[in-house]
């Protein structure tokens, strides 16, 4: 009887644990969530301002990244190969590391359709700016 009772307690412990597991308790993949589309952007902020209305042209770049880990950006008229990746714990996309071009986004929000990112650029003057791309799925 005392053997059942604790296989009883053993299994609902276990219920409990298990169903405490929610579908926010497993991590995307990340890396299958960026290449598995084109992305665009939606919106587009410099330094906090919105910059999507000022620059449309912004709103005409494609980005494409592949699982080998090359991408390519393009806009109207230029395209752009590149290589990209994740640092350790996939919260910042680095492309093109270790070369004059490296730039450095932070991941503020990648799930299916939508990714988000932030970086600071530098101006011809030598000024950095925050820039803020806001992505969807283009079709």
């Amino acid at each position: 009887m005392k053997t059942q009772k604790l296989a009883l307690l053993f299994s609902l412990f276990s219920l409990l644990i298990l169903g405490a597991c929610t579908d926010k308790d497993v991590k995307p993949d990340r890396k299958a969530i960026l290449t598995e589309k084109t992305w665009k952007p939606s919106e587009a902020y410099y330094d906090g301002r919105s910059a999507t209305t000022v620059a449309l042209q912004i709103l005409s770049w494609r980005y494409e990244f592949r699982a080998n880990g090359t991408y390519t950006w393009s806009a109207p008229g230029m395209t752009y190969p590149g290589v990209w990746e994740f640092n350790s714990d996939q919260t910042k996309l680095i492309l093109d590391k270790a070369s004059a071009d490296e730039e450095t986004w932070d991941v503020q929000l990648i799930e299916k359709g939508k990714l988000n990112v932030k970086s600071k650029v530098e101006d011809e003057y030598g000024d950095l700016h925050d820039i803020e791309l806001k992505l969807i799925h283009a079709s």
